[in-house]
């Protein structure tokens, strides 16, 4: 019977360490997640600020066209005003020069109000930009310490996965359903008693169960949480500290 507890004490240290690396596994798509999030919002940043300069850049080359396009015109009235013969045509072209004019100081001067917006936006685009190609570097890196430690764990869960398979080959059938029924809705399925008190549930064992348990005749379980217990005596130095938080 000792033999058989110390295969149940075992196959619980094994799938212990099992549940302890794939949460640490689990935990590994979620900071990905978190470096893709941060890269995401630092890309659409600068595809925002990027947008706004190729619009006021669009802006400026319609007014600047539009200028030109003026101007033209204006050269055009120029040179005929020697040609005009009445004084009605003549007040009639330098009314709308002058009017081509304005329009073209108006238009001269949004240009300017864009160009100083393109300075500055253009400005912000440069550290953004900037910033961008560090958190590319830190998440390539990153990703791949990651995949890394991923790839680690998953060698380890392999190597357990293996301890558990040899020692689940020499247990007793239905100790080893009582277990796993207790470990379903229980992490820490098999649990110390010490001081004549369970530590999963940290509430007394009755006399005559911990006198039945040292008996080393039977398996027995908590009354109270229904783990499986184990006199810390008989772990030895083979004792190590397990979870004490149920699985509910």
């Amino acid at each position: 019977m000792k033999y058989q507890l110390d295969l149940i004490f075992k196959l619980h240290q094994v799938d212990y360490e099992i549940h302890q690396l794939q949460e640490d596994l689990a935990k590994i798509p979620v900071q990905k997640s978190e470096l893709e999030a941060e890269l995401h919002t630092k890309r659409s940043v600068f595809e925002v600020k990027s947008a706004q300069i190729e619009t006021l850049e669009k802006n400026r080359r319609e007014k600047e066209r539009a200028v030109e396009t003026s101007q033209a015109r204006l050269n055009d009235f120029q040179g005929k005003l020697s040609e005009i013969k009445t004084n009605r045509e003549y007040q009639a072209a330098t009314k709308e020069m002058d009017e081509g004019k304005k329009n073209n100081k108006i238009l001269e001067e949004q240009i300017l109000v864009i160009m100083q917006q393109l300075e500055g936006i253009k400005a912000e685009t440069k550290e953004i930009e900037e910033s961008l190609q560090g958190v590319v570097s830190s998440y390539d890196n990153r990703k791949k310490e990651l995949e890394d430690v991923a790839s680690q764990l998953q060698g380890k869960i392999g190597d357990f996965d293996q301890k558990r398979e040899e020692v689940v080959k020499h247990m007793d059938p239905k100790f080893l359903s009582l277990y796993q029924r207790v470990r379903k809705s229980k992490t820490d399925a098999v649990v110390f008693v010490e001081s004549g008190a369970c530590q999963g549930c940290h509430m007394r064992i009755p006399p005559q169960l911990y006198i039945e348990i040292q008996k080393l005749k039977n398996l027995f379980t908590c009354p109270t949480c229904h783990r499986i217990l184990y006199l810390s005596e008989w772990a030895g130095g083979e004792k190590k500290e397990v979870t004490q938080e149920a699985v509910t």
